[in-house]
């Protein structure tokens, strides 16, 4: 699971954990579950989040789906598909992953609990 903050380093001057970049969070994850034995076959993905939560012209304003669209891009690169999504929108989200079966819950206030 990941929880990313840019879509890639040139968006922002901050150093730190490169995994907050999403150009480098699904890549290392990826390797991780290879290095792990995980098959690249068995490999799908659920997304959440994305949403315009700032309500401006601002770079800012548009970050989540900037964000989505870059996680998107590098699970298909990967050859990683998108079995389900909750994204977009302007309503925060709080997920929960059922590590047993697979489960993603998201829920928003808005919105309730949607099953992914």
């Amino acid at each position: 699971m990941g929880h990313v903050m840019l879509p890639a380093p040139v968006d922002s001057s901050v150093r730190g954990d490169m995994r907050r970049f999403a150009s480098h969070a699904v890549p290392g994850m990826v390797s991780q579950l290879h290095n792990l034995g995980v098959p690249a076959r068995r490999l799908v993905a659920k997304l959440a989040g994305g949403a315009a939560m700032f309500h401006s012209d601002s770079v800012v304003a548009h970050i989540g789906s900037r964000n989505l669209d870059e996680v998107k891009r590098q699970l298909s690169l990967l050859g990683v598909p998108v079995v389900a999504e909750d994204t977009g929108g302007s309503h925060a989200r709080t997920i929960e992953l059922h590590l047993d079966t697979g489960l993603l819950l998201v829920r928003s206030y808005r919105y309730g609990v949607h099953e992914l």
